[in-house]
């Protein structure tokens, strides 16, 4: 029986075409996974307490810098978290189609959270190094 496609025809070439691989979607919604735990949630979260945390006006020039008042407190803290943060994202990101090209296949959150773990342990080792050899 004749599926009606000629082995000319621009069709047959469409119809046995690759398909894209599983893992690279599986990869594309883990990187998304980081982006959304590691900085979208902090950034939320930090920003929902700034609005929230009460502001008493006082300056912090007079209080030698130091934040005077909640609100400083919860802006000094997201901003120190931030720097923190975004070198934990970016390695993240980095391991994420690394552990994605091994045998293993898990979904997409569980591979985000796997990367995220090895970015921080990486990062904890790093650092341990620089106290080492300082």
């Amino acid at each position: 029986m004749s599926t009606g496609i000629s082995p000319a025809s621009p069709l047959a070439a469409l119809s046995t075409s690759p398909r894209p691989a599983a893992p690279m979607r599986t990869t594309g919604r883990a990187g998304a996974w980081v982006v959304a735990l590691v900085w979208a949630l902090p950034l939320l979260g930090f920003t929902a307490a700034a609005l929230v945390a009460p502001s008493t006006g006082c300056d912090p020039a007079l209080a030698g810098g130091v934040p005077c008042d909640a609100r400083g407190s919860v802006v000094v803290l997201g901003v120190l978290s931030l720097v923190l943060l975004v070198p934990l994202g970016l390695l993240s990101l980095l391991l994420v189609p690394v552990l994605g090209a091994l045998r293993w296949r898990p979904p997409a959150v569980v591979l985000a959270l796997a990367a995220t773990g090895s970015a921080l342990a990486a990062g904890g080792v790093l650092i341990l190094l620089g106290n080492l050899v300082a």
